[in-house]
């Protein structure tokens, strides 16, 4: 209803500019606003149970350090230092024009460092050597574009699939049904009660 409200002011406006109409009579109405669900986050236990299910290391860095899906399946190589704990978020992986692109970050806070927990830096060193591994099962197939998070072939991950695949592991978890998206919330969420504790 907000969309088409906006959509219809937008469209008059025009009229009003171009003189085909005296006045946006859209401006005059009042749209309620839809209030969004409220979310729960994961709780510790949900949260073990999550990153227990999978041994796939993706989950545990957006939990661990709330990134965004295209900053995670953006992320390279380059960009983290397993022996300083830190890693740096400047590109997201993106879907444009039928491809897989990379582009910065939108805002400069989003391009920023971001401190390792101990549990990401095992996460990571143990992928890091799986990715290892499936590089030299892959042989020449594998393309060598540098993703922290990519298929067994070594090429980007569709962020669709990694939708579909978590809806998977939610289920393969016991857990309820959250969006990906979601993590970032468990993450802010378990930070604050750690900050309060």
């Amino acid at each position: 209803m907000q969309y088409l409200h906006a959509l219809l002011r937008v469209a008059l406006q025009h009229a009003v500019r171009e003189d085909v109409i005296p006045r946006n009579v859209a401006k005059l109405v009042q749209v309620p606003t839809s209030r969004a669900p409220e979310f729960r986050p994961l709780d510790a236990q949900e949260a073990r149970n999550l990153l227990k299910a999978r041994a796939d290391r993706l989950y545990a860095v957006a939990l661990g350090l709330g990134l965004r899906r295209g900053e995670a399946l953006g992320l390279a190589w380059d960009d983290v230092d397993l022996e300083r704990g830190v890693l740096r978020v400047r590109q997201t992986l993106q879907r444009a024009g039928g491809k897989l692109i990379l582009v910065e970050p939108k805002t400069l806070r989003s391009a920023r460092r971001v401190r390792l927990p101990a549990i990401c830096v095992v996460a990571l060193t143990e992928h890091r050597e799986r990715q290892k591994a499936e590089k030299q099962t892959a042989g020449d197939a594998w393309h060598d574009a540098g993703p922290v998070f990519t298929t067994t072939i070594g090429t980007p991950i569709e962020p669709r699939n990694l939708n579909r695949s978590f809806t998977r592991l939610c289920q393969a978890a016991g857990i309820r049904q959250i969006r990906l998206h979601d993590l970032r919330h468990t993450c802010a969420s378990r930070r604050e009660s750690r900050h309060e504790s």
